[in-house]
Parts: structure tokens; C-alpha cells; sequence
């Protein structure tokens, strides 16, 4: 995976990222290097696990609308698509959003639909839009104050009692431990 600096693509400050940062969300990272596999990890127990554990936070319903930030390319989007009654897929690549449209559709899964988005302003959903948000391998993309604006647009799209499911592959980053 490329080295990124605190405030990557993801974080959605686009004032706070130079064109290097632009060039590590290109279409050969999600083609090439979005979870590649190496000779020295177990990639499929790693998925696994993580999936177990997403599924847990998110406590599905096919009732459910949910949002997934950062969506990278879609795999987990149309993972939840199966479990849920819609799902909106954001990130601020376009690679990945070509990527994630075109797996949606050579799956035929019509529940769920993407779009490049800043997850920092996510104005084109009323309050209490989504049931459920994930943010799945992206917390650890974005610097702190970004974060915080994040979090405070994920409030506002979720129904009261609403769920925020955050996953990073890095057990000591501090959200983890929350």
C-alpha cells in the first residue's frame, strides 16, 4: 500500500492535499494495490475477521439504509447491499467510484448506488437519512480535525439511535480503542 500522508484524498480537505496526494488514489491504487495480496499475510483471514467484525458493529436489517464513506472501490458497499434494503457508496476518488459502479452492475446488485463525495459535507442528504454509516479501512486516512467535521455530518445524516460502525486495520490507532 502507498505511504499517504495524514491528510490523503479521503479526508475531503482538498485545501490541505497536494497534487502527490492526488496521485495515490489513481486508478492503478484501486486496480493494483487496494487490498493486494503479499506472500507474508493471510489476507483472506484478515477479510474475514474483518467482515465478522463489520457486521457486528453495523447489526444489519433489511430495513436499513446505509452509508458507507470511503468506499474505496465497493467491496464492502456491496457486501452490505445483500443485508440491507439500500446503500449509498461515497469517496472521493473517481477511480474508485468507475470501480464500485461497475461491480455493482456486473453483479446486477440494485440496491445500491455510488458517487464521489466529501465525507466532511454530505449537505446533499437531509438529517436522519441513513439508519447506519460505515467507515471501513478510512478513519486512519484523514487528520484529526477533518475527523471531527466528519463526525459531526455522519450525526446529522443518521436517525436518531442511528449507528456509526468504524473499523481500522490498525489496533492502536485511537479510534479503535473507542
Amino acid at each position: 500500500m502507498p505511504t499517504a500522508t495524514p491528510t490523503s484524498t479521503h479526508s475531503g480537505d482538498e485545501r490541505a492535499n497536494g497534487p502527490a496526494d492526488q496521485d495515490l488514489y489513481d486508478a492503478r491504487y484501486f486496480d493494483a494495490e487496494l487490498h493486494r495480496d503479499h506472500w507474508f499475510k493471510n489476507n483472506a483471514a484478515k477479510r474475514a475477521r474483518r467482515w465478522d467484525a463489520v457486521r457486528t458493529m453495523l447489526d444489519l436489517k433489511q430495513t436499513d439504509r446505509v452509508l458507507e464513506i470511503g468506499c474505496a472501490a465497493g467491496e464492502h458497499a456491496l457486501r452490505i447491499a445483500a443485508e440491507a434494503r439500500a446503500v449509498v457508496g461515497i469517496d472521493l476518488a473517481p477511480a474508485a467510484i468507475d470501480r464500485a459502479r461497475r461491480r455493482a452492475a456486473e453483479r446486477a446488485i440494485d440496491n445500491v448506488e455510488f458517487d464521489t463525495a466529501d465525507a466532511a459535507d454530505l449537505g446533499r442528504w437531509p438529517g436522519a437519512s441513513f439508519d447506519k454509516v460505515a467507515a471501513i479501512d478510512f478513519v486512519e486516512h484523514v487528520d484529526d480535525a477533518t475527523l471531527a467535521r466528519i463526525l459531526a455530518e455522519v450525526h446529522r445524516v443518521l436517525v436518531p439511535g442511528g449507528r456509526l460502525a468504524i473499523y481500522t486495520p490498525c489496533a492502536t490507532h485511537y479510534v479503535e480503542w473507542l
